[in-house]
């Protein structure tokens, strides 16, 4: 099975300028129905803009089987790893780890948190062991359809083309 590692923000939002209305909704539904046909599992870390804003994005990653962590864009991981935990309640799930942009630095290891993953280098801190592990950058933009073929093409590995992504994921 292949795994994806991706980010959601609010430029998955329907307010979004640029591409309009709908659009990105589609690609991400579109990515989901990928996965459904090929087997590829996601991992996906959407913000809490993004959850606040599409409250049943958490049930629509969980129900098909992927991962969801928490993307925290900020440098106060310390203060609003419990809030962020509060965008959960009443869902059953809860975060295992944070994605993050850059490497970020917390005081003490967070109650609940197994892994920090970052997109500078491919390692993740894991358990509060500054061991690294190999991991899947999660540089995604859904506005960018380039972006999200290339990251497909890099889990699934060799064996498929461009085109054949591109097919799939219309």
């Amino acid at each position: 099975m292949s795994l994806v590692c991706f980010r959601l923000d609010l430029d998955s939002t329907p307010w979004d300028a640029g591409s309009g209305y709908g659009v990105e909704q589609a690609r991400l539904v579109r990515l989901f129905d990928f996965a459904r046909r090929t087997g590829v599992k996601f991992h996906v870390f959407a913000s809490s803009r993004c959850l606040r804003a599409s409250p049943g994005l958490v049930d629509a990653v969980l129900s098909d089987g992927h991962d969801l962590d928490w993307l925290y864009l900020g440098d106060r991981l310390d203060e609003e790893w419990a809030n962020a935990a509060t965008l959960l309640a009443g869902t059953g799930h809860s975060w295992q780890g944070v994605g993050h942009l850059n490497l970020v630095a917390v005081e003490s290891w967070l109650e609940g948190l197994h892994f920090i993953s970052h997109a500078e280098g491919d390692t993740v801190f894991a358990d509060s062991a500054i061991v690294p592990l190999p991991t899947v950058r999660f540089s995604l933009a859904m506005t960018e359809p380039e972006a999200v073929e290339a990251t497909v093409l890099s889990a699934l590995g060799q064996g498929q083309t461009v085109r054949t992504a591109r097919d799939l994921l219309r």
